[in-house]
This record gives structure tokens, sequence and C-alpha cells, in this order.
């Protein structure tokens, strides 16, 4: 009794066997070659053939590469490619308008420019600087070129009466927006 179910797990075993390598084979019985029968094809030849070849191959010429092999989905679905792409999720999660990104180095670049009052502006021969201060009275010398707002604005200059702030902001498309803002002395 145990011999016969010996010998069913070891034929269940084999036809397994052959039906992973006909699998892997691609399943196309036309590529597949009888034993009595030889290939047309001279990269399919039996190894009697190839020994009996008598013409010698130079080691300096270039070996052909195998052809790539046909997709079995030509026209279908992968099964095994993801639902979603990286692309659509990314084009769901891109918001309208997003500042520039740059990390805050100063506490001015953690306020926000509405929380900010232009107090003084210095004139002098190396520069003009302005007094900005903090709502909580906490004053900052700031001049031209330095970074100022929660969304990376920059001073592009100093007037005798304000400061001028430029916000570079990039939509849906990836277009840079340049935005100017100004902060005017009280």
């Amino acid at each position: 009794m145990s011999s016969k179910i010996g010998q069913k797990v070891l034929l269940g075993a084999l036809m397994s066997y052959l039906w992973i390598f006909c699998i892997a084979c691609g399943g196309d019985s036309s590529t597949a070659t009888n034993v009595g029968q030889s290939s047309t094809h001279p990269s399919q030849g039996s190894v009697k053939n190839q020994m009996q070849d008598p013409t010698p191959t130079s080691s300096k010429s270039p070996k052909a590469l195998p052809p790539t092999p046909v997709s079995r989905y030509q026209g279908k679905r992968n099964p095994f490619s993801p639902l979603i792409t990286l692309e659509k999720e990314q084009a769901l999660i891109v918001p309208s308008a997003q500042p520039v990104k740059r990390d805050p180095q100063t506490t001015l670049e953690k306020i926000a420019l509405d929380q900010l009052t232009l107090t003084a502006i210095f004139k002098s021969p190396r520069g003009d600087k302005a007094l900005v201060e903090e709502a909580g009275g906490k004053g900052h010398i700031v001049e031209k070129g330095a970074f100022i707002g929660t969304r990376g604005g920059r001073i592009q200059s100093i007037t005798r009466d304000r400061v001028i702030i430029v916000e570079k902001t990039v939509d849906s498309n990836g277009k840079v927006t340049t935005h100017k803002k100004e902060l005017k002395l009280a």
C-alpha cells in the first residue's frame, strides 16, 4: 500500500516538474523540438552537428546576443504590475502652489511676514539696512539679500520707506512664480 502512495507522490512530483518546465519555456510547444528531430535553427542545432562544423569561430568577433523574449501580456494588463503608479500618486498629492523649499537657518525665516513690522531704515555707504520687529518686540537688523519669512522670501531691495521681499512658489505644472511683498514704515 505504501509503495503505491510513494509511486503516486513521485509521479505527482514529476508532473509538477514538467509543468514548471513548460511554463519556464513559455508554454509554446512550437519552440520545443522532439528528441528524434534536428532543429533547423543554427543556434538550436544538436551538439553533434556543432562539433562537426569545420568553420572555426574567431574569438575577436562579437558574439550575438539571444533575441529578446516576446511579452505574453501584449494587449493585456500585466497582472504583476502595480495598479497605481508613482506618477499617478504624485499627481494626486501636488498642491496648487507651494513655496520653494529652504530649510530655515535664522529666526527670521521661522516668522511669517505678517507678524513682522518695519521699524527703521538706516542709510550707509556700505549698503542700506532695516530694523524689523517681531510681534513680541524683539528687533532684527536685515540687509539686501537676507532670507525672511516662512515662505522662503528674500529681501530684494531697501528703499527710503519700505523693504521689498520676493517669494517664489511652484504651481502644480512645475512653473515657478515670483510674488513681491512689501514691509512699509509705520
